[in-house]
């Protein structure tokens, strides 16, 4: 009976998988973090798979992929505010105030009133459609046809 031996991962494979926990620029990790760049991007940019960067994060830091990352999304977002702030208040651009104060302070612009429009649609009777498409069509519980009219 032969021997099935186990998936062998190649040593070049296991070197890097040794090394690249230890190579991984967290910083750049970080700022890709704080830019809302997905994990399963984050592992691509940097040659590993994501099972990997998340199990590295566990190993480095003590903490679930979820944990870390949202420690730095949370930043990216504050400062993107803070940003949008400073643009809109501090320099007093209006476009930036105007979409600060529709997202954070419920303003709106009034929409215009609609005037009422009454519109009268008028049908031909049953019987010159039926006469028009040359096809039988019931009235009143007996047939009409071209012929009838």
């Amino acid at each position: 009976m032969e021997q099935v031996s186990p998936r062998r991962t190649s040593r070049a494979a296991k070197v890097r998988n040794d090394t690249v926990g230890n190579s991984i620029n967290w910083t750049r990790v970080e700022q890709m973090l704080e830019a809302h760049v997905p994990g399963s991007a984050i592992a691509g940019r940097l040659g590993i798979t994501s099972e990997f960067l998340y199990k590295a994060v566990k190993e480095r830091f003590g903490m679930v992929w979820t944990d870390y990352a949202e420690r730095f999304t949370g930043a990216g977002k504050a400062e993107i505010l803070l940003a949008q702030y400073e643009e809109g208040v501090k320099k007093r651009n209006i476009q930036m105030l105007i979409h600060l104060g529709k997202h954070h302070c419920a303003q709106r612009e009034e929409a215009p009133p609609v005037a009422a429009i009454n519109i009268t649609v008028k049908r031909k009777p049953p019987e010159e459609i039926a006469q028009a498409e040359g096809r039988v069509i019931e009235l009143n519980g007996g047939l009409i046809g071209k012929a009838d009219l």
